[in-house]
């Protein structure tokens, strides 16, 4: 079988395992920025965005704020936690079986949305910490599924680095185009850019969803993202470990 990402582009293999890592990107990150968004608007911080944390944890413990500080690093470690769990699984299972146990986390991920949407619902105190620590696990969970999956080449909720790798992308295919006067030798940068331009969109598209349903049906943004993982992420993900 050709790999899809050495393969050229007319290759009717290669459209098809790119159509599908673009439609699993799409969905993983257009929950992450649906779920980032939600955790915002919930304790004023970001599940996903550990730059932003960690620069606030910072600032934090510099201004003598030692419990917000607490806060921010806790956020920070439980999404290197998740992390770390989802490559302990896939490490541990072996190459021969790694596709199976990325279903098994994706599944996983939307059953603890679901069990974190009725923990939410339950907790009398400290609703809104429960909320973004469990929401902090799963991005990292997620985020390191999709990366090790994919060799790197999906980073669902890492934005910053999506949209460098993009005006690294496009810089490339200029000079490709400048150099040669042609794109059939920048095959495997047009992929990639059509990749990280489609993630970024799609957490984009996530966030703002997010944002203007919020008002409407609160926290059960959770459940409808598990419903997304379940619906379309997990099918998906079935295919794209196939076509590879």
């Amino acid at each position: 079988m050709n790999n899809p990402f050495t393969a050229t582009p007319n290759d009717a293999h290669t459209r098809h395992a790119l159509f599908v890592e673009v439609g699993l990107a799409s969905a993983l990150a257009g929950v992450a920025g649906a779920l980032n968004v939600m955790g915002f608007m919930i304790a004023g911080v970001f599940s996903a965005n550990m730059t932003g944390n960690v620069t606030s944890l910072a600032d934090q413990f510099g201004g003598g704020d030692a419990r917000h500080g607490v806060r921010y690093l806790t956020i920070v470690l439980l999404f290197v936690a998740g992390a770390t769990f989802a490559a302990l699984m896939l490490e541990l299972v072996g190459s021969h079986r790694r596709a199976r146990a990325c279903i098994a986390i994706l599944v996983a991920e939307a059953l603890l949305l679901v069990a974190l949407d009725g923990a939410d619902h339950l907790a009398s105190t400290h609703r809104a910490d429960i909320m973004v620590y469990g929401l902090s696990f799963l991005m990292g969970l997620q985020n390191a599924m999709a990366a090790r999956v994919s060799h790197a080449r999906l980073r669902t909720t890492h934005v910053s680095g999506t949209s460098t790798d993009i005006g690294v992308g496009v810089g490339v295919i200029i000079a490709q185009l400048c150099k040669r006067g042609s794109l059939c030798a920048a095959g495997r940068e047009l992929q990639d850019l059509l990749l990280r331009v489609a993630t970024v969109g799609a957490f984009c598209l996530g966030a703002l969803t997010a944002a203007v349903i919020y008002p409407y049906i609160g926290e059960r943004i959770v459940i409808l993202a598990a419903l997304v993982l379940l619906g379309y992420g997990v099918p998906c993900l079935f295919q794209y470990t196939r076509v590879r």
